[in-house]
């Protein structure tokens, strides 16, 4: 046929979108010490806007800024109590998005 099957798009856009359009997010270093949680976050420089989310107790979700235009993060947050997990979002300026679950358990 003359036309490109969904499938073969992603086939063929997925690897350069992964390698080239996609925000490099790298979480490192978490603990936890009392109700603080500390992480270490790396970005590249294409990334616009972090903050990360997690559920209260109440089972609402919180969203906190951690930066805006940055680079390389070294994030101390006060929680209380501590979640089971965290989700860390890095988006770019054309609206990208990169996401990493953060096990606190």
């Amino acid at each position: 046929p003359l036309t490109e099957s969904l499938k073969d798009t992603v086939a063929r856009v997925l690897p350069y979108w992964k390698i080239t359009i996609k925000p490099e997010l790298n979480v490192t270093n978490v603990s936890i010490q009392g109700n603080y949680l500390l992480m270490q976050i790396n970005v590249d420089e294409k990334v616009a806007k972090l903050y990360f989310t997690y559920i209260d107790k109440y089972g609402k979700e919180v969203v906190k800024p951690i930066c805006i235009n940055c680079q390389s993060r070294f994030i101390k947050s006060y929680l209380s109590p501590i979640p089971t997990n965290v989700i860390v979002k890095a988006i770019d300026y054309a609206g990208n998005e990169a996401t990493e679950t953060v096990n606190l358990s």
